[in-house]
């Protein structure tokens, strides 16, 4: 499965708590290579300075306490870590849901031709506040194009309505036989009027 095929298919949050379970693991394998690596010998050194003596019984039970101890504490820390990268993911998924789907609406309806779409303020980040002040500035400029091409293309069928209804106007009136054929109706009627032969030469 790609990567790209995992993006469209995992939600924010399945993303984010993705993200914190991955920060999670990484601390959890340093505390835990740390504290086996470092803290028994550590923990030996001063249990041997307080005066316990080197394979004693007593000092083997007191240093499997302390890995005891320190099992229950890193798996309890892991728990609390875990409860905490999830109740983040859902908040911040919460939070950031909301201003997405106005976003994902507003240019949907844009790009189906309804340039009134507005993206509303969310104050969910700056980001977003900067983004949907983008969106809504794209918006107005489209807006503005839309309607000039309106305006333009409304003068351009008012400005062709003359011209149109005099050719009608000259076609009718040849077609009836009370206008003549000449070359003034034929200037009128041609594109390119006729070039006068004498003149080519």
């Amino acid at each position: 499965m790609s990567r790209g095929h995992l993006r469209r298919t995992w939600g924010l949050g399945t993303r984010l708590v993705l993200a914190q379970s991955i920060v999670l693991i990484g601390a959890i394998l340093t505390a835990g290579l740390i504290a086996a690596v470092v803290g028994p010998p550590l923990f030996h050194e001063h249990m041997l300075r307080a005066g316990l003596n080197p394979g004693s019984a007593q000092l083997r039970h007191v240093e499997e306490a302390q890995q005891i101890a320190n099992l229950i504490s890193l798996g309890i820390a892991i728990a609390i870590a875990a409860i905490l990268a999830i109740a983040v993911s859902w908040y911040l998924t919460r939070r950031l849901q909301r201003p997405l789907h106005e976003l994902t609406q507003a240019a949907a309806a844009v790009s189906s031709g309804d340039y009134g779409a507005r993206v509303p303020p969310n104050r969910a980040t700056p980001e977003f506040d900067r983004l949907a002040d983008a969106f809504n500035s794209m918006a107005d400029q489209l807006a503005s194009t839309e309607d000039t091409r309106r305006r333009l293309l409304s003068d351009l069928a008012h400005e062709l309505r003359t011209p149109v209804a005099t050719l009608a106007a000259y076609l009718e009136g040849i077609e009836d036989g009370v206008t003549p054929w000449n070359t003034a109706s034929q200037r009128t009627l041609s594109p390119d009027p006729p070039m006068d032969r004498a003149g080519m030469g």
